[in-house]
């Protein structure tokens, strides 16, 4: 007799179809369903806990499944992309062999696996898998088998991926708040990592973390500005032969109502995901006018670098909209600079060259951020209408004791000169490497050595100090 193991449990075929039989009508010209037979149905598929599909675990067995290691597992929550556009095109039929297939392929699958592997259907397309251990390296090595399911042969021709997302159990969050929490976040595509991702969730208190800053998204981000959430900040930029402050650059922050204060390299990949980019940049492009404004009327001119992603960058109307909000904030647009990072600007399609002199005809200048990092053609540079280079942290941090990364400085100024370019050094945060970045020649600096970024009121006081 052929059976089916569940995870790790086994219950044969016949059984199965013996249980199917005896709930489902077998006189296909009835109309009408009896209704104590489909609770009869129900109360089996709870009791037995058997998807009764595809053979293996139900939501049911969650809590079992969770009993067998009482410390040290993960979850992996798995659904099936477009599961739901095979149902479309091929049928219902085709979508349950995809089921099927993906529940094979767990059950022979646990018997390779090393650790303590047990899993069940959990909804339509989504499957949940307990794992005994809390290894990166072995939950990795769990994931990299599961991607595997993607190259299979696939009853259909559509690119089946799976989307995981593995969470360590370390504060016993409750099974129903855990779900749904990644359910939020599996639906909306907060995680950022596009379709085909997997993500490790360290422990519970993250992926609480990742699931109030998803649902906060809910809300326009000039609203949540209003509010005081999204807010921006100015780190100052100081001229190196004068020591005087002459600028800033703007950056943004998160204070959440629940979770606190977050940071831009946490919360700036769930803007993405909710294709909410274009407006943040937007709204902090403002900020930074209203700033400015201000400044101007006091008689602080001052240079203004705003960071732009990509993403805002390629939007059609990135120009006239930035066009008009200087035209509404009357300031010097000779003033500020927009940052792009290196890859973005010296990409050789049209449609950035167009956009880079766009933003130059409309008098604003041009930053390469992170200067270095994009292992980029020296011999494109000059085809690029910008104005300044900006040296990240990584090329000062050993530059004292490191001698290779000192020639890598004074070559990078050289060039900058040899280009008529103005440059800013970033990271700068001890005496020693102010002192040398201004003996290679250097024009700005900007870091903890002179500032960390300000509030507004504190960025004022800090101005009139230097002035």
């Amino acid at each position: 007799m052929s059976i089916i193991l569940i995870g790790g449990f086994v219950l044969g075929k016949k059984n199965i179809t013996r249980i199917i039989d005896s709930f489902i009508e077998s006189d296909r010209k009835e109309t009408i369903i009896n209704e104590e037979k489909i609770k009869e149905y129900e109360y089996y598929i709870k009791s037995s806990k058997v998807d009764l599909l595809t053979g293996i675990y139900n939501e049911y067995a969650l809590e079992d499944l969770m009993d067998i290691y009482k410390e040290n597992y993960t979850f992996l929550f798995i659904d099936i992309n477009k599961l739901k556009y095979v149902n479309m095109y091929y049928g219902q039929l085709k979508g349950d062999e995809l089921l099927k297939e993906l529940a094979s392929y767990l059950i022979d699958l646990s018997k390779e696996i090393k650790v303590a592997f047990r899993f069940c259907r959990y909804e339509s397309d989504e499957f949940i898998i307990c794992i005994g251990t809390t290894n990166d390296c072995e939950i990795k090595s769990v994931i990299k088998y599961l991607k595997e399911f993607s190259k299979k042969d696939i009853i259909c021709e559509m690119n089946i991926t799976l989307r995981i997302i593995a969470i360590k159990n370390k504060y016993n969050l409750s099974l129903k708040k855990l779900i749904a929490y990644v359910e939020y976040l599996l639906e909306d595509n907060s995680i950022g990592l596009g379709e085909d991702y997997n993500n490790i969730i360290q422990d519970e208190k993250n992926l609480y973390r990742y699931y109030c800053m998803a649902e906060r998204l809910n809300k326009e981000v000039k609203y949540l500005g209003e509010l005081g959430e999204i807010y921006v900040v100015f780190q100052p930029q100081f001229e190196l032969k004068t020591k005087s402050i002459v600028g800033y650059e703007v950056l943004c922050r998160w204070n959440h109502e629940k979770i606190g204060e977050i940071f831009p390299k946490e919360f700036l990949s769930f803007f993405k995901a909710n294709n909410r980019m274009y407006e943040l940049d937007i709204f902090i492009f403002e900020e930074a006018l209203k700033f400015q404004k201000k400044l101007e009327s006091m008689k602080f001119y001052q240079r203004c670098s705003i960071n732009v992603s990509i993403v805002t960058l390629k939007n059609n109307n990135f120009i006239n909209d930035i066009s008009k909000l200087i035209k509404k904030y009357e300031v010097d647009a000779s003033k500020i600079t927009i940052e792009l990072i290196e890859e973005l600007a010296l990409e050789e399609k049209d449609t950035i060259k167009n956009l880079l002199k766009n933003i130059k005809d409309n008098g604003m200048n041009i930053s390469i951020d992170d200067f270095g990092t994009g292992y980029s053609s020296l011999s494109r540079l000059y085809l690029v209408p910008f104005d300044e280079l900006k040296i990240p942290r990584e090329f000062l941090m050993n530059s004292l004791t490191d001698g290779k990364q000192l020639k890598i400085l004074k070559t990078i100024s050289n060039l900058a000169k040899v280009l008529n370019l103005s440059t800013v050094v970033e990271g700068v945060e001890t005496l020693e490497q102010y002192e040398l970045i201004k003996t290679l020649g250097f024009n700005y600096s900007q870091g903890f050595f002179h500032s960390k970024p300000l509030k507004k009121n504190e960025y004022l006081i800090f101005i009139k100090e230097f002035s």
